[in-house]
């Protein structure tokens, strides 16, 4: 039986690097106690409330990018995470994606 966990804070708007940091601590945690995937609430990287396409493209980004490198590196002691992430494709196009991060790959 896989055990799964389901992390929730409150992430803070347009803090990623400390958000971050929040969910790195979150995943070893739930690792620690068996978890073998994480699922993380939506826009846990940037932040909720997101109330214009100006605020969307400060932090929307490609997938992969920069936010799926450090997830990556901090899934080594899960078997996956999963993250829905704001991406940012053609320019000025936003959609919502949920991913898993497999370590095996």
């Amino acid at each position: 039986m896989t055990k799964i966990a389901c992390a929730q804070f409150d992430p803070k708007i347009f803090e990623t690097a400390s958000n971050l940091k929040k969910m790195e601590a979150m995943a070893r945690e739930a690792a620690a106690k068996g978890a073998r995937l994480v699922v993380f609430p939506e826009c846990a990287t940037t932040g909720y409330c997101i109330e214009s396409k100006e605020e969307a493209l400060q932090v929307a980004e490609a997938v992969p990018g920069e936010t799926t490198k450090n997830l990556k590196r901090f899934a080594w002691n899960l078997t996956f995470i999963s993250l829905p992430a704001l991406s940012k494709e053609l320019g000025t196009t936003f959609i919502i994606r949920r991913f898993l991060l497999d370590r095996r790959v």
